[in-house]
């Protein structure tokens, strides 16, 4: 399930020229683009997954936010991110996690959990229903490379100029990811939405 759809996609960026039929094609691409840099699923559906199991028996899922879990599960939802109340005796426990806590070595397990999360059209936060309409118009209206964000020399309108020195200003062959250079900015706007749990 897209969680951006044709009317929002206008609304954020005042496009309404580009065919909506071409619009709904690219959207399934933009979202792929977040849910890699986010490391988290967008969309609401049933997940199974296999997460680390910290000390007072949270998991943290990806896709949030955590909406339900079966009705016979013998953990809970506790808020829109985490699952409490995890404990070996309902998942298999094949990897674990060392931490080092003030000179111990703590083994964290991982259980498989399922449970019901995500975003749809109407509860996706602003900032990724933003980057997503922008890549979105950066797909289906896409810039010559040697624009003016490229390698300008020397531009002026009126009293506002811009001119870049040898190799021009930085950008995508530099470095910038695909999501930064077609979406100027993505990702600090979307880093507060990014799962983190990282142990591998």
């Amino acid at each position: 399930m897209s969680i951006l759809s044709y009317p929002r996609y206008v609304v954020l960026t005042g496009d309404t020229t580009t065919a909506s039929a071409l619009v709904e094609e690219m959207i399934p691409e933009a979202e792929r683009m977040v849910e890699t840099f986010l490391r988290r699923p967008l969309g609401i559906a049933e997940r199974t997954e296999l997460l680390y199991v910290e000390l007072d028996g949270f998991v943290y899922p990806r896709a949030v936010p955590v909406l339900s879990v079966p009705a016979t599960a013998v953990y809970e939802i506790y808020d829109d991110y985490a699952l409490h109340c995890v404990s070996g005796e309902i998942g298999s426990f094949l990897t674990e996690r060392v931490l080092n806590l003030d000179g111990y070595h703590v083994h964290l397990p991982r259980a498989s959990v399922t449970y019901t999360g995500g975003w749809d059209a109407t509860t996706a936060p602003y900032s990724i229903q933003r980057v997503l309409a922008t890549l979105v118009y950066r797909m289906t209206n896409p810039r010559p490379v040697d624009d003016d964000t490229g390698g300008a020399q020397s531009k002026s309108i009126g009293d506002a100029s811009v001119s870049y020195g040898t190799g021009g200003a930085p950008g995508f062959a530099e470095g910038r990811s695909a999501l930064e250079a077609m979406c100027p900015g993505a990702e600090r706007d979307l880093q507060f939405y990014r799962w983190t749990e990282d142990y591998s």
